[in-house]
């Protein structure tokens, strides 16, 4: 049988790929190694599924960093806006409850899920899981079927959207890295991103639970000091954690990549300053003489961290603001904004949400999402060398190329 188009990979960007093929009448199949479809999708925004979110497409593309005006073009014909008005007619109604985030308002993944599928079934998407697509068949210079095992099928177009090699568990491998080098795309190495951190010190051990609502964070590198990030952060048992640590670990994996160990640096209140914390110090030392500084600087902050910046500085916990030395004040403030770590490693794929690297763009339309290397392979999603921070952004360019892919097919 020849089908008009093969999709590989039912993610999100396979799966709109086919439903906007198939919806033009294209013979559409779609091939997913998985037992079920969208596995990652159900795991997205901790099961809640952010699915995009409220940016004009002028101010969401410049936060994808390196790839964003690759993506621009896209994001003007299937951007945050349009993907809400697709979810809203397939019956899925959204929140935001910050003006930012933007999720199913019902908050379960499986909504998004399902309409995506639903609307593939209703389109005559067939849906094939458990069937890995192995390799492309190429004749002529010409993409003209894919291969599963033994099996043969033809297709006037493929459409390579099988992800990342982030999250194994989920069915996250590097298949359709292998599938585009048959193609004669170059693969940028794929690294971990959106990932949890380690660091050496010790200490941090002792902090993990603690959270902070707004920390910045920063690479102390000289080529990378453009790279910092400010939001949540949390302390784990290995290391750091929260989207502000989310936001740059895909930088941070690079550059231990070259130099095998990072530099970061944290400011943990990045809208109090130096000074401000000083005056703060002399307040309490004028009018709290006889309360304990562990006691102060929990009422800001986790105890636990406020007990690391006691030992920093030399205080025990009964010190007053009274008994409290000028030296001491001075640790605590450069402690407090700018704290440095160690990074020796992150989660690796296991931990990370997406990856960075992949097939690089050069090769790949960014209108039509087609390869300008071999005519009738498009290829979408997470599996290009794309990734974006926390806040929906993955998600609205694998929803964004697989839409222009399947677009380009329709014509």
């Amino acid at each position: 049988m020849t089908y008009d188009c093969i999709v590989a990979g039912a993610g999100p960007a396979g799966l709109m790929a086919a439903l906007i093929a198939a919806r033009a009448g294209k013979k559409t199949i779609v091939f997913e190694q998985n037992a079920r479809p969208g596995a990652k999708i159900l795991v997205s925004g901790g099961g809640r599924c952010n699915f995009t979110n409220t940016l004009g497409v002028d101010e969401f593309w410049p936060r994808l960093g390196r790839q964003g005006r690759f993506m621009a073009q896209a994001l003007g014909v299937f951007g945050p806006e349009a993907i809400i008005e697709f979810f809203k007619s397939c019956g899925v109604e959204h929140m935001s409850p910050d003006t930012f985030h933007v999720y199913p308002a019902s908050e379960k993944a499986a909504d998004i899920l399902g309409a995506l599928v639903t609307a593939c079934t209703r389109a005559g998407v067939e849906i094939r899981t458990h069937t890995k697509i192995d390799t492309l068949v190429i004749e002529a210079g010409i993409v003209t079927g894919v291969a599963s095992g033994s099996t043969f099928f033809k297709a006037k177009n493929v459409v390579v959207a099988t992800g990342s090699m982030a999250r194994p568990d989920l069915g996250g491998n590097e298949s359709g890295y292998t599938l585009c080098r048959q193609a004669g795309h170059a693969i940028k190495t794929p690294l971990p991103a959106l990932v949890p951190l380690k660091t050496e010190e010790p200490w941090v051990a002792s902090c993990a639970g603690a959270s902070f609502e707004h920390a910045r964070v920063a690479i102390d590198l000289p080529k990378y000091r453009a790279f910092a990030a400010t939001g949540p952060l949390l302390f784990t048992h290995q290391g750091l954690s929260g989207p502000a640590v989310l936001d740059i670990s895909g930088s941070v994996a690079e550059a231990i990549e070259r130099l095998g160990k990072v530099l970061l640096t944290i400011d943990f209140f990045p809208e109090t300053s130096r000074e401000m914390w000083l005056n703060r110090f002399d307040g309490w030392y004028e009018r709290l003489p006889r309360k304990t500084v562990l006691n102060l600087l929990a009422d800001h902050m986790p105890r636990s961290f406020a007990q690391f910046l006691c030992s920093q500085a030399g205080c025990t916990p009964e010190t007053t603001a009274a008994h409290l030395t000028s030296q001491a004040r001075r640790t605590f403030c450069s402690q407090l904004t700018g704290c440095f770590f160690t990074v020796c490693g992150t989660s690796g794929f296991d931990g990370a949400m997406v990856a960075r690297g992949g097939v690089a763009l050069a090769g790949v339309d960014p209108e039509s999402f087609a390869s300008k290397k071999t005519p009738g392979l498009h290829i979408a999603g997470e599996v290009l060398d794309i990734d974006g921070p926390c806040g929906g952004f993955n998600l609205t360019c694998a929803f964004a190329s697989g839409y222009c892919a399947g677009l380009s097919i329709a014509k």
